[in-house]
């Protein structure tokens, strides 16, 4: 069981969220950065630009470079993009792995409505360099987003079908009974803050599959919850949490002993330097955190960016040291082991009823 994590590109193209993805694209491929194409004055693009020749020339051997990049694109905020001159802009000749996911939430949020049709066209237009495609989902409306699956198969597309929390189960055993292996969880962001709803029905989904006799594969769409990441094996997920470094000032640090994310806040000089270990284990100094200034807050997003690959990274050596395999066995994490994210006892309680009821299934 392999587990992705896609890191949702923001669209605004600012000096931060741009740095963070093409700095990391260096430090995976070892390809040169290209010119950064940005929607800033060109006194950020120089800023940025000075960092970069900075880092480069100043970068001997870093401890540790992750194995992959990959991006979730919304077709909502990158439909009137040229993707292929975007990318190349970005990443040169090396573009990243490209999840590609309509934008239906967030297009429903502002008032506004998706045309297939011109996904259709567009996802046709850019397939090219899409790794994976999401079918146009409507939330709340089951029946419509089945159409929309099979009307882009009509069109000679094969997007993953996404099914909803708050949706019959019934529409999740139509997928699985008519042979779609790799399925989109989503409307799962509402429910954040009713972790004990999220996690049965969570736990629904994956005994669905597992009784199924099936090797499903899950993506968990806004799946921004580490404790959740690691207690179900998803084929992959997609987070924005990266970015808050450069949002709201809080550095996400992956400590892979623990198996758990470290925040400190941006000029925390305490905690920068409680963390000076594992900030150096990465490349970088205490003083990247600890030191405000407009550079830094650049190298900031970076470090995030690569906390996630790191994290990624571990989730599937552990899923590999539990001997996660096709049938999709239920695993968690013993809740003493789960940082100071993980939820209230009663929540680890129904996810441990949740692994006996899946592993009683598979052993009758």
């Amino acid at each position: 069981m392999t587990t992705e994590i896609y890191l949702v590109f923001p669209g605004r193209g600012t000096p931060r969220d741009t740095m963070a993805v093409s700095m990391v694209h260096k430090i995976v491929t070892g390809e040169p950065v290209s010119e950064i194409y940005l929607a800033d004055s060109s006194d950020d693009t120089m800023k940025v630009q000075a960092y970069i020749d900075k880092y480069i020339k100043t970068d001997g051997s870093l401890p540790w470079r992750p194995e992959s990049l990959k991006l979730l694109l919304s077709y909502h905020y990158f439909k009137k993009h040229n993707l292929h001159e975007l990318m190349d802009k970005y990443f040169g000749n090396k573009p990243p792995k490209i999840f590609v996911d309509s934008g239906a939430f967030s297009s429903m949020t502002l008032g506004s409505e998706i045309n297939l049709e011109s996904y259709i066209d567009w996802i046709k237009r850019y397939q090219d360099i899409m790794t994976i495609y999401a079918n146009l989902d409507f939330i709340n409306d089951p029946v419509k987003t089945y159409e929309n699956q099979k009307k882009m198969e009509d069109a000679g597309l094969k997007p993953i079908p996404v099914f909803h929390t708050g949706e019959s189960i019934e529409w999740l055993q139509r997928y699985i009974d008519e042979g779609y292996t790799y399925i989109c969880l989503g409307g799962m962001v509402p429910y954040s803050s009713d972790r004990k709803k999220l996690i049965t029905w969570i736990s629904k989904c994956f005994n669905t599959a597992a009784e199924s006799g099936k090797p499903i594969k899950f993506h968990g769409f806004g799946m921004t919850s580490f404790d959740l990441m690691k207690a179900y094996p998803w084929a992959s997920c997609d987070s924005s949490s990266w970015s808050t470094s450069f949002r709201f000032g809080n550095v996400h640090i992956f400590d892979e002993k623990k198996g758990r994310f470290q925040v400190v806040k941006f000029r925390d000089i305490k905690k920068s330097y409680k963390y000076a270990e594992l900030l150096r284990s990465y490349g970088f100094s205490p003083n990247d955190i600890a030191i405000g200034s407009e550079i830094e807050r650049i190298k900031v997003a970076t470090l995030s960016c690569m906390a996630f690959l790191k994290a990624e990274q571990w989730l599937n050596k552990r899923w590999k040291k539990y001997g996660a395999n096709d049938k999709l066995s239920l695993w968690i994490t013993p809740a003493n082991q789960m940082g100071l994210d993980s939820a209230n006892p009663e929540v680890h309680g129904m996810i441990d009823a949740a692994v006996m009821m899946n592993k009683g299934a598979q052993n009758e």
